[in-house]
This record gives C-alpha cells, structure tokens and sequence, in this order.
C-alpha cells in the first residue's frame, strides 16, 4: 500500500472491507475531512484500530492468506502501479492476522540476496510500516511472536506453502521433511523485523 508502507492481512481488514466513508475515516484517522492530511502514524494506528474491530467479528472463523509473489512497491489500487521488484517468496497463512504480517515482513528483511529487497524495505521504513504490526499486536488480536512451518514445497526455489503459527515451539517440517525458509535457521522462530545491523 503505497500509503501503508506495505499491505497485508491488516491493510485488506481495515481499508480492504470499508465502504467509501469507512476507507476516509481510516485515511484521516478518525475525521473523514481529513483524508490526505492527517497525521501519518494516525492513520496508521487507525488501520489496526479497525481491523481489529473485524478481526474481533470473525473471530474463530476466519484464516488469512498472504501471497508473496510479484511484490511491488505500489498497491493494485494505484492508477499506474510500479512492477514487482522482489522475487516471489511463497503464499503464507495463518489463523493470527498479525503473526502473517510479522512473518511476510520478516522474509522480506530475511531475502537479503534479492536484488528488489532495498527498493521494497525503503517503502516500508520510509512510511513506517511496521507501526501497524506494532499498534495491532498492542490492540490484542494478535502476536508478533511464530513460528514459519513449510507446509508443501509448490516448485522447489520458487514457492513455498508457509503456515504462520503463534505460540508454539519452533517447528519446521512436515510430512516429506522439509527446511527453514530462506534466511531462518532451522528451529527459529519469528520475533519482529530482521533489520540489518
């Protein structure tokens, strides 16, 4: 999201499902009149506020799937939206809306061999992204803290099924075995943005 530094489970929760009023009132932070001009990280924290208001709906009866594939800096919702610039990582879920968030960041700062991966990281940091993450997990529904299970290899080196766990050991595997996606050790475990040193 262009705005957003990133879209994901949160973004489509909150701007994703509001009608016209709803998507001004997120977008000026609680004043619709303020559209364009509110406060960024008010318009940020106004965007876990309302997902958490859905997220709190369908609790119990709602998973969420991220695909990572021809990610760009620009959201589909601009008129003339910038090519993908990072390499297709894989489709993740999860029953947690900010565990899928947290994950999806954390393979981003994880691809650090992807030649598209400073391009996409200076979007999210320079729209302070991750506040987001930060304000939906201090909103409490969701953890930052999981675990990244491969699920199904869907063509080796191009896509990997992940399953964003909160709250349990580190666990990577499956049936036929499987490996830590890239740039996770095998037997760790997410716990917020990998920024370099």
């Amino acid at each position: 999201h262009p705005m957003g530094g990133y879209g994901g489970a949160i973004k489509q929760l909150s701007i994703g499902v509001a009608s016209s009023f709803g998507k001004a009132y997120i977008h000026g932070a609680g004043d619709p009149e303020k559209i364009w001009t509110a406060d960024h990280d008010s318009f940020l924290r106004a965007m876990a506020d309302a997902a958490a208001s859905v997220a709190g709906f369908f609790k119990g009866n709602a998973a969420y799937i991220n695909v990572m594939k021809n990610m760009s800096v620009d959201c589909d919702c601009c008129a003339v939206a910038e090519d993908p610039c990072m390499q297709d990582i894989g489709i993740l879920a999860s029953l947690d809306p900010v565990a899928i968030d947290q994950a999806c960041i954390d393979l981003v700062y994880a691809a650090k061999d992807d030649p598209g991966q400073a391009h996409l990281l200076e979007r999210i940091e320079s729209r302070n992204g991750t506040l987001t993450i930060d304000a939906a997990a201090q909103l409490g529904y969701g953890s930052k803290e999981f675990v990244l299970v491969v699920i199904q290899e869907a063509c080796p080196g191009l896509l990997r099924v992940l399953w964003a766990r909160p709250g349990r050991p580190p666990i990577f595997g499956g049936r036929g075995g499987g490996k830590a996606p890239t740039g996770f050790p095998e037997g760790s475990a997410g716990a917020g943005p990998q920024r370099p040193a």
